[in-house]
């Protein structure tokens, strides 16, 4: 026996290196005789390597890495025959599923370790006759001396023979089963009859390779007006149009690809359904489809891509993780790709990881910049600046510039967003409304609902700012709604979060605990670290707002613990401030200095100007109580430059209540000036903790300014303590207790003064609450 394979070994090397003489002679041009040779080359060559893949009765799969095709002699406008001819080998190599392909974009791109036996190239040229000549080589993985290679002439007319004669070639080499007819109809299924139609086609891929999509869609629309409703045309058309942003264009295209699929291979029909299901917001069924094409397609990188996005837009998080691992363990260079890295930020983003966010989005930024792809660099720009990067400015500068030359405006709405993020954080309102309505007007025109969505929700940030805190709640609920119903719960928690929010500005305390609460095992379930740590502060800040000063405390301690591992959005920060008000609340004043003197610095650290004025405010505040009227007049002073510069009416009221505090202890003939400010702006004011506060302050002017009757004076702030009590804010009802404490030692009468002390005290003493500097008149 093992003589016998001796002797067929031997056969089988004198065959194959009498043949590669004859196949490596490139021919002149395609004659009778070059085909008889092309023929007797792959059967002779087919039975030699029968026997070297050791075939049974069934064939093997055998996996090929496909390098990206090269030619020569060819003019630009004849560039496209070499994708045209690469794409049509590709498909008829697909199309038995006796080959598993691994397509590499570029040979720096060669996995190190591929699970593939042999690595198949091609090169496209003209002949001497004018005539086309593919060479196709195929070489062995595993031992160096083992390669094919064959010449496959042909003309321009017929890129598609050319194509199947080469598949032919490897299909024997691999010592696979030729195509049958039924192969052969779905090969030929994806390319289009008419020439030039296949021409488009072909441009339109190489542009949308390169993210010219503009220039895809051109030329994609030629081909479809030549070829009609082809699916394959149809559905490249769609991942163009949905890349710039026009996502019901990008569904008109689809549908027409998702309608017109039948006649095509399994594999090109569920890319199709993938296509469709994504722009129906179906994620469940895309999932499924990605999931079965990564499954039959495991080296392929863009699926597992797909799939990544798919379940982190279905909310699917662990399923996220565990494919984005996948990636990340790919052979290098494909485990190493910078789209890894780039849904990888999104990934940790969408969790609330911001460290290693942020590192992915570095890594992102570094490795488009090596590569100089313009595209991949401006989504790495927009990835990093979700994570607060201190050269944001800049960046989005850079990435603005490269989305004007591409013509993206899907990505230059986000831009735009991103803009006015930066300027609402510094307190420059009126341009961040104007960058605002510039995206959400941008993300509208070209259909982009989604973005739309996101952008809204930032936009009613700058509402709040604007003391537009009804619009701002409404406008959050609509989007609340919007992403409940297309199941992204992610981003459905993130507005249940910020509605609770706008209660607590509305002062419906109960309503904004019951939210926080509800929201918090969502965060639990999409695995929202930041959601989670978050939810101590907000329940703080109501407990301080209720006077519950120790539970509030408790609760800022663990907000506190949280922002160690989930920093973001400044929850340090921002908690810090929430403890220095409690100090505050509690008598300690030169501790509360202490601390918010700290906060102010964090705050200048990264050009937070609302949150220094109003840490300035605060002091001011602590001041007055201390009798440090001097320095509670620069504080004030200074909140209410940045205030109504950044025109914040929210805090411009606020400010005023303590510059008339101020005036009322050390020059009272400037309250009218103050008394007027005030009035001027409480009307349409919706911040119910600083209106309440203001509207005592009204009582005190009209006393002091008009003469009104004590009477009259003690009924309102009756009225302003009921109306607080109902909302459970605990501080304004305090202050109608010192207004009237003021007013009754303003007009010489002890009743009221002790009755208010009184009411004052007992409000306070269950509460951990000094009264410290309030009653020193």
């Amino acid at each position: 026996m093992a003589e016998e394979q001796q002797q067929k070994t031997g056969r089988f090397e004198d065959q194959v290196s009498a043949l590669r003489e004859t196949m490596e002679a490139p021919p002149g041009g395609f004659t009778r005789t070059h085909a008889i040779t092309l023929v007797m080359v792959g059967l002779v060559v087919a039975l030699g390597l029968g026997w070297l893949f050791l075939r049974d009765t069934e064939p093997k799969s055998i996996p090929i890495q496909i390098m990206p095709f090269e030619s020569a002699g060819l003019s630009q406008d004849e560039s496209w025959q070499l994708v045209a001819t690469e794409q049509a080998l590709i498909a008829y190599l697909e199309a038995s599923g006796q080959l598993r392909l691994e397509r590499v974009d570029t040979a720096l791109k060669a996995p190190e370790n591929s699970a593939a036996d042999w690595r198949m190239s091609g090169h496209l040229s003209r002949n001497s006759e004018g005539g086309l000549l593919l060479r196709v080589e195929l070489q062995s993985l595993s031992n160096e001396y083992t390669s094919f290679a064959a010449d496959v002439p042909g003309m321009p007319e017929n890129l598609n023979d050319i194509a199947m004669r080469a598949a032919s070639q490897v299909y024997a080499w691999s010592g696979q089963n030729l195509l049958s007819e039924p192969e052969i109809i779905l090969a030929r299924a994806e390319m289009p009859v008419s020439a030039n139609a296949l021409r488009y086609l072909s441009e339109g891929r190489a542009a949308f390779a390169v993210q010219d999509d503009r220039a895809a869609i051109d030329a994609f629309e030629r081909a479809a007006k030549l070829a009609g409703p082809h699916p394959l045309i149809y559905n490249e058309l769609a991942r163009a149009w949905e890349r710039l942003g026009y996502r019901p264009r990008a569904i008109e295209t689809a549908e027409i690809a998702y309608e017109n699929r039948d006649q095509l291979s399994r594999q090109r029909q569920l890319e199709i359904e993938a296509q469709y299901f994504r722009l129906n917001h179906d994620w469940k069924h895309e999932q499924e489809v990605w999931l079965a094409l990564k499954s039959f397609h495991p080296d392929a990188l863009d699926y597992r891509l797909a799939l990544t996005e798919a379940y982190l837009r279905g909310s699917d998080i662990e399923s996220a993780e565990q494919t984005i691992n996948e990636m990340k363990a790919m052979p290098a260079p494909m485990g190493e790709d910078l789209r890894i890295d780039l849904i990888e930020a999104e990934f940790w983003y969408q969790n609330g990881h911001f460290e290693e966010g942020r590192a992915a989005a570095e890594r992102a930024l570094d490795k488009a910049r090596e590569s100089g792809e313009a595209a991949l660099l401006g989504e790495a720009i927009l990835q990093l600046v979700d994570f607060m990067h201190e050269d944001n400015e800049a960046l989005l500068e850079e990435a603005e510039r490269i989305f004007l030359t591409l013509g993206n405006h899907a990505r230059l709405a986000e831009v735009y967003g991103e803009q006015g993020k930066l300027k609402r954080i510094s307190g420059e309102l009126e341009s961040a409304e104007m960058l605002y309505t510039r995206a959400i007007s941008l993300a509208r025109d070209i259909g982009d609902e989604a973005n739309v969505a996101t952008l809204q929700n930032g936009f009613s940030i700058v509402y709040d700012l604007m003391g537009r805190q009804t619009d701002s709640l409404q406008l959050k609920q609509n989007l609340a709604a919007y992403f409940e119903e297309r199941g992204v719960f992610n981003r459905f928690a993130i507005l249940k979060e910020n509605i609770g929010i706008s209660y607590f500005k509305l002062g419906r305390l109960a309503e904004a605990e019951a939210i926080f609460k509800d929201v918090l095992p969502l965060f639990e379930e999409v695995d929202d670290a930041i959601g989670v740590a978050w939810s101590p502060y907000h329940i703080s800040r109501i407990r301080s707002r209720q006077g519950r000063i120790d539970e509030a405390q408790a609760l800022a301690d663990q907000a506190l613990i949280n922002s160690e591992e989930n920093p973001e959005g400044d929850l340090a920060g921002n908690t810090g401030f929430e403890q220095a008000h409690l100090m505050f609340f509690r008598g300690e004043l030169e501790q509360a200095i202490e601390k918010f003197e700290a906060v102010k610095e964090r705050y200048l650290s990264y050009e937070n100007t609302i949150g220094v004025a109003e840490a300035d405010l605060m002091l001011a505040r602590i001041y007055l109580r201390l009798g440090r009227l001097d320095a509670a007049n620069q504080a004030v002073t200074d909140a209410i430059t940045v205030f109504d510069a950044d025109a914040l009416p929210n805090y411009q009221i606020d400010a005023r209540t303590v510059k008339l505090d101020l005036v009322y202890k050390q020059d009272r003939s400037g309250m009218s000036e103050v008394c007027q400010e005030i009035s001027d702006r409480i009307e349409g004011m919706e911040f119910q903790e600083f209106v309440l506060r203001a509207e005592t302050r009204l009582v005190l002017c009209d006393v002091t300014l008009n003469g009104t009757d004590l009477g009259r004076a003690t009924s309102r702030l009756a009225d302003i303590r009921q109306r607080a009590a109902e909302l459970g804010l605990f501080e304004p009802v305090l202050h109608t207790h010192l207004i009237e404490v003021w007013i009754g030692n303003q007009l010489g009468d002890e009743e009221t003064k002790t009755r208010a002390v009184r009411a004052a005290r007992e409000l306070v003493v269950d509460n951990n609450v000094s009264l410290i500097g309030y009653l020193d008149l």
